[in-house]
């Protein structure tokens, strides 16, 4: 059990680190068709884990590989164990860039 929550802790460090480029988050309704987009870019198998409305889901906006991106996080029911979803989007075509590591 002690293993465990190490475990944990060491995934909810990495989630953090890998969100810190993130410069602003929007909570208003304004980023509707690019939350949308990473929706539509996981698998029902993803999709199936995740535990809020996807239209409540996280949007920030980053840099992935020199692009600028935004990023679309899902909380999942394995956020715990794996940390969340995090879909990459390029900002002007989002085409989506890749995905966060998860654990």
């Amino acid at each position: 059990m002690k293993a465990f929550k190490h475990v944990a802790l060491v995934l909810v460090v990495l989630s953090t680190i890998s969100s810190l480029g993130c410069k602003k988050e929007d909570k208003g309704d304004g980023f509707m068709g690019i939350r949308e987009a990473a929706w539509e870019s996981l698998s029902e198998t993803e999709q199936s884990t995740v535990i809020v409305e996807w239209q409540q889901a996280s949007v920030a906006e980053a840099s992935y590989r020199d692009t600028k991106a935004y990023t679309v996080t899902f909380s999942t029911s394995d956020s715990a164990l794996l940390g969340p979803i995090v879909v990459y989007l390029d900002k002007r075509t989002l085409k989506v860039l890749g995905q966060g590591l998860r654990f």
